[in-house]
């Protein structure tokens, strides 16, 4: 790019690109929620319903069980999104 080499200033610019890239993986990594666990509570089948809820939750409902059922058996067991 026309610069002349300078070792000194190659060496502090590739310095200060790995803390760049370390700090934000820091801030990625405490950015995450944290991990979803399930509970499974167990329910007589009559004591639970569904009313008055909208459609659109429903729907939210029913592709959320779709991908989760699309998922293989092996990420499902290992907890792999």
């Amino acid at each position: 790019m026309g610069l002349p080499d300078d070792p000194i200033a190659q060496q502090r610019a590739e310095e200060a690109i790995r803390a760049a890239i370390a700090y934000r993986l820091r801030q990625e990594t405490k950015a995450k929620p944290a991990p979803i666990q399930a509970v499974e509570v167990p329910l007589d089948d009559d004591s639970l319903s569904i009313r008055d809820v909208p459609a659109d939750v429903l729907d939210g409902i029913a592709s959320e069980l779709r991908r989760i059922a699309s998922r293989p058996a092996t990420a499902i067991r290992s907890g792999i999104e």
